[in-house]
């Protein structure tokens, strides 16, 4: 009787080393600094998620004017009552 075998291969379990990959932090920052991750896929798949931090940040940023235009408004008015109960 013949053995079967399996059609289906198994993944390869090999680490494949790229050359330009440098490891630690030091690596990630001469990456970064060089530009270099930006022509790799992950940066593509990471796009909708920089752009919908950078709208987060605007908001933030956003708000932040608003409640300081606030509080001037609220500062102003503060003082012209004042003016206004002392006549």
């Amino acid at each position: 009787m013949a053995r079967p075998t399996n059609s289906i291969k198994a993944p390869e379990t090999e680490k494949r080393t790229r050359p330009d990959l440098k490891a630690g932090v030091g690596g990630a920052v001469q990456n970064v600094l060089g530009g270099n991750f930006l022509t790799k896929e992950r940066a593509v798949r990471l796009l909708p998620f920089f752009l919908f931090r950078t709208m987060l940040t605007m908001c933030y940023i956003a708000n932040t004017y608003v409640a300081e235009k606030t509080e001037r408004d609220i500062q102003s008015l503060r003082k012209s009552l004042k003016e206004l109960r002392y006549e």
